[in-house]
């Protein structure tokens, strides 16, 4: 039958644990009389084949058949029985768990007015409590089989992506709009989620975004905008980058140019005179010339340099002087 233990407690030195289990695999063997203790942030149940038997409150409690009814029936055990009975009891903590994280581990696929279809990665903290512990052992433990606090934990952060993929598909129009509805989102992934949380016995108190961040690719288009809106125009922009690529130009004394500066002023020569406005007619521009500076548009687009809409925009503005 093994030691028969005197005192059932648990001390949670970390301060992260949810819950545990006592004893840590099999049962232990408990005569009445024993001690259970209980400290002052915790509630002890008694388990038994998937369900919470006698739950206690903190404070030190002598294991009689009258404060354990649940578990003398459920053993079948006579009254005023002394022998010694095995039980499994989970301790769990009662106070607010104030910074848990969450995080996508893969990108969230989602429709964007400027960028078509883009992936987004996201990150953030919750903070729940215990609200009906006997729930969340029934449901985490005894019908999902979540054993310690990473598998809950893990669970839970699920439900708020999940909750998060919602709430954009929504209300998100283009990421560039994001900063200004952070607050939002995360009111509107925690009034999702805590109607979720509660079925397990858990209060959510707050659900918050951190940080929502594209590809890179998408992230460089979106500092290529925001330096144009800086400088004013695409002529500025074309300029900045032919003066970038002049600079990091490697010290030598002839070769020829990289294709980045080479576009950069093709670039430049497009937008400083073919489609400078009133600088020649229709009547007075070839169309092989025309069809040059298109294929040195494509080029910019291409690479970068320009983006689609501004292309559409200089291409039209070509096509209208043939």
């Amino acid at each position: 039958m093994g030691e028969f233990l005197s005192v059932i407690e648990w001390q949670d030195l970390s301060g992260q644990q949810l819950l545990h289990r006592f004893p840590e695999e099999g049962s232990a063997n408990v005569q009445f009389g024993s001690q259970l203790v209980v400290e002052h942030t915790q509630t002890a149940i008694f388990f038994k084949d998937g369900k919470a038997l006698d739950v206690f409150p903190p404070g030190r409690h002598t294991l009689s058949t009258k404060n354990i009814p649940l578990v003398t029936t459920a053993l079948s055990l006579p009254f005023k029985f002394k022998s010694p009975f095995r039980v499994v009891v989970y301790f769990v903590n009662t106070k607010v768990f104030p910074d848990l994280k969450w995080g996508t581990r893969s990108p969230v696929l989602l429709k964007d007015s400027e960028f078509d279809l883009i992936r987004l990665r996201a990150h953030g903290k919750y903070a729940i409590r215990v609200r009906d512990c006997k729930l969340v052992l029934e449901t985490l433990v005894g019908s999902m089989g979540l054993l310690d606090t990473s598998q809950i934990c893990d669970y839970l952060a699920s439900i708020i992506i999940e909750k998060l993929t919602q709430v954009l598909g929504k209300t998100l129009d283009s990421i560039l709009g994001l900063p200004s509805i952070f607050s939002d989102l995360s009111a509107g992934v925690a009034d999702l989620a805590r109607p979720v949380f509660a079925r397990y016995g858990l209060a959510l108190q707050n659900a918050i975004i951190e940080s929502i961040s594209p590809p890179p690719a998408v992230a460089e288009r979106i500092d290529d905008r925001s330096g144009m809106r800086a400088l004013g125009d695409l002529d500025s922009y074309v300029k900045l980058s032919v003066a970038d690529a002049i600079r990091n130009l490697p010290a030598s004394d002839g070769g020829a140019l990289p294709v980045s500066l080479g576009l950069g002023l093709a670039a430049g020569r497009i937008l400083g005179s073919a489609l400078d406005q009133g600088s020649q007619g229709p009547q007075g521009t070839q169309p092989q010339g025309i069809a040059e500076k298109l294929r040195e548009l494509k080029l910019c687009l291409d690479n970068g340099l320009i983006t689609t809409e501004q292309y559409e925009g200089k291409r039209q503005q070509l096509l209208d002087q043939l």
